[in-house]
């Protein structure tokens, strides 16, 4: 699996430069370095053909199996209680239709000596269409390939085949969080390439009836496009009308996909008739943590919903004194974590040094719709990772 994947060669200096120029002029790209580290990669991940179509492949099944699975939790109120939702957030869900508004979801594949594992599924908000398109394709142009697959492209492209020219579409997002801005932004501009109207708003200014507090009056919305985690909505004012956006078929992606994307899902799996073959094989074994797994190097404790590798614990890279604190946490709300099989990532030699890398696949509508990749130096893919653009290798 490995020999079927390496990164390019460094990139001239002048090349990179214009990359980075052009990804903050065309696609809103602000943060560009953590610390004294690039965001972005001087080079690119290259992947065989073969590789790329099974990993497009794996995140089609994926997708498809979990969206059964999440069709059937909605009508099964009883067993959410075990996905770790806060009582509010459950509420809303009890009840809820199932919505086919526009949709995308980024799985992301880690490699092992055994295969590819992942560990979760980024349906209820995932990063990465700036990055996985704009740059991405930025790219492809200085180098004079063909530009790659474009899921920001298809995701817009759903809404306007769903709403018609002219629609009001509002992007919903904590603006005071640049890396956020950024992401609405361009994909507005996609948006806006194919006759759409958008807003731009932070989740304060929504109230009821699908409609935002803006400047100038009061703003009827057609569809909402929302860049926070479902489950943060609780924390906002009860008169935002909040609470609509669980029932609301205009809400993209819908708030029910927080069921599969809690990491407790797989504890709700020998209650459902659903089949999940792909989960099965690709993630690893899911417990319930106990006190004596704090003792043991094979488990790893993650909240059911945490976001971008915090508050993870992985022996050998949480410092212990963090690591006790989180498993007393665990220990004192049992229901809002869980304890993953930890599995051994394989590493890629770089011109930086042994990273170890993860691809995430993106699904618009059911299809593979093209990617992006993280390289870390920690087994953790967190804050210190870097973007990688991913070119695909005839065979």
């Amino acid at each position: 699996m490995m020999s079927e994947m390496h990164v390019g060669a460094p990139f001239r200096g002048d090349l990179y430069e214009e990359l980075t120029h052009r990804a903050i002029l065309e696609c809103h790209k602000w943060n560009l370095g953590a610390g004294d580290q690039p965001t972005m990669c001087r080079f690119p991940l290259i992947v065989s053909s073969r590789l790329w179509n099974e990993l497009g492949d794996m995140a089609e099944a994926l997708v498809q199996e979990a969206v059964n699975a999440e069709r059937e939790l909605l009508d099964r109120p009883e067993l959410h209680a075990f996905l770790g939702l806060s009582r509010k957030t459950a509420s809303c869900l009890r009840g809820a239709p199932w919505s086919d508004a526009p949709r995308y979801t980024r799985f992301d594949f880690h490699p092992t000596d055994d295969g590819f594992r992942i560990t979760e599924s980024n349906c209820d908000v995932a990063g990465g269409l700036l990055e996985a398109s704009g740059v991405g394709s930025i790219l492809a142009s200085l180098l004079g390939l063909e530009a790659p697959a474009d899921p920001a492209g298809e995701f817009a492209e759903a809404f306007a085949q769903r709403l018609g020219r002219g629609a009001n579409v509002g992007l919903a997002h904590l603006a005071n969080y640049s890396e956020d801005r950024q992401v609405v932004l361009y994909l507005a501009r996609r948006l806006q390439e194919r006759g759409l109207k958008t807003w731009l708003f932070h989740p304060s200014q929504l109230r009821p009836g699908l409609r935002i507090a803006t400047p100038s009056g009061a703003q009827s919305l057609d569809a909402v496009y929302r860049f926070l985690p479902g489950d943060w909505l609780e924390q906002l004012p009860g008169e935002c009308g909040w609470k609509e956006l669980f029932s609301s078929e205009r809400v993209s992606n819908p708030l029910s996909t927080l069921l599969v994307q809690s990491k407790r899902f797989p504890l709700v799996w020998p209650e459902l008739q659903s089949a999940l073959p792909t989960w099965g094989r690709l993630l690893p074994e899911t417990k319930a943590p106990l006190a004596k797994m704090e003792a043991e190097t094979g488990w790893v404790l993650k909240p059911a919903f945490g976001h971008e590798g915090a508050n993870i614990v992985l022996d050998g890279s949480t410092v212990s004194a963090v690591a006790g604190a989180l498993w007393k946490r665990a220990s004192r709300n049992p229901t809002g974590w869980v304890a993953q099989r930890r599995f051994e990532s394989s590493t890629l030699d770089t011109p930086e040094g042994p990273r170890f890398p993860c691809i995430g696949i993106f699904v618009v509508g059911g299809k593979r719709a093209g990617g992006y990749a993280r390289l870390s130096p920690t087994r953790v893919i967190g804050a210190a990772a870097q973007e990688a653009v991913v070119l695909v290798e005839e065979e």
